[in-house]
């Protein structure tokens, strides 16, 4: 259930870059055809490259749905804001939504599962600790 929240979120900021880059070439149309400072088109042309950027990776992330695991410990939690260490002891920040993370207390061991592009979190879920027991005797 929460890969199609995620996939829905992806298919949402895809569609808002879509129609912010219909809204910029508006106003580039609108500021050449009245003769206004090229300063104005300028400032609306520079964003659409960065936004065709966005668009490319968040389509590529929706049509190969290649997702990636990472396994860490949740050292921090703040708004909508987790922050994972791995075994060397990086520290990585992962964005998703507060519900997604409740259940989970701080210093658990967590399986994250994201897409490999935008880095959008699909799943987190507490990852079972493996204890190693010695059977030599």
């Amino acid at each position: 259930m929460e890969d199609s929240k995620a996939a829905k979120n992806l298919r949402r900021a895809l569609y808002s870059s879509i129609g912010s880059i219909i809204i910029a070439c508006y106003f580039i149309w609108f500021n050449l055809a009245n003769n206004h400072p090229a300063i104005l088109s300028f400032a609306f042309f520079a964003g659409i490259p960065v936004l065709l950027f966005v668009i490319g990776m968040i389509s590529l992330d929706l049509i190969y749905q290649d997702k990636q695991s990472f396994v860490g410990t949740l050292a921090e939690k703040r708004h909508n804001k987790i922050y994972v260490t791995d075994a060397k002891g990086d520290k990585y920040t992962y964005r998703l939504p507060n519900e997604q993370f409740d259940h989970i207390e701080e210093g658990a061991q967590v399986e994250l599962r994201y897409y490999k592009r935008t880095k959008t979190v699909t799943s987190i879920q507490a990852a079972p600790i493996v204890i190693e027991e010695d059977y030599n005797i």
